[in-house]
């Protein structure tokens, strides 16, 4: 697979093609579930598609974004908004507050 500078391809496009590719599922005992593997690859082919076509810090964020979505959301009020601040060497803040609502933001 090459990818240039000139290539019209999204990030989306190439994990697509790098998923479709090189995922192969270990059937090993040891191995996680077909879905976590299948889970875990796309988000690597998303990350580095993201690092070849964009750049470092949006495949940071999108790698931020999916451990989120993956491991917190869930934890949270769906009726709540959150604001979790993280500073190296201090205590994470978490701040749940009434959700905004459409005529909050207007």
């Amino acid at each position: 697979m090459l990818v240039t500078e000139k290539s019209d391809i999204t990030p989306d496009e190439l994990a697509d093609l790098m998923y479709d590719a090189y995922f192969s599922p270990s059937d090993d005992c040891e191995a996680d579930s077909y879905e976590t593997q299948q889970d875990d690859y796309r988000q690597a082919a998303q990350s580095k598609a993201l690092e070849l076509l964009a750049s470092a810090e949006e495949a940071m964020l999108s790698n931020v974004r999916t451990a989120v979505y993956r491991s917190i959301l869930q934890h949270l009020p769906r009726d709540r908004d959150t604001i979790i601040r993280i500073h190296r060497d201090k205590p994470i803040e978490i701040t749940i507050e009434p959700a905004e609502t459409e005529n909050d933001t207007a």
